[in-house]
């Protein structure tokens, strides 16, 4: 679980907003949380938004069709 949530809030800030928002850990942390975004959009325009292997069936089905051999970009 995160102590604190990253996300930047909108609109004018006070002073301790400013120098939590300011600080060293939160802007690695926003980093962080902007390329995990980038990964999912990556891997969201490549075909992966739709998730077929949904339960035991699914697995199976894809399995035999071929799809587990299929290369996938790798995240990150």
């Amino acid at each position: 679980m995160l102590e604190q949530a990253i996300l930047p809030k909108k609109g004018r800030l006070t002073l301790k907003e400013k120098e939590v928002e300011g600080s060293e850990e939160f802007i690695s942390m926003k980093r962080r949380h902007s390329a995990v975004e980038s990964a999912i959009n990556a891997l969201e325009n490549h075909g992966l938004n739709m998730c077929p292997d949904h339960g035991i069936f699914g697995v199976q089905a894809l399995c035999c069709a071929g799809g587990a051999g299929k290369e996938y970009p790798e995240p990150g």
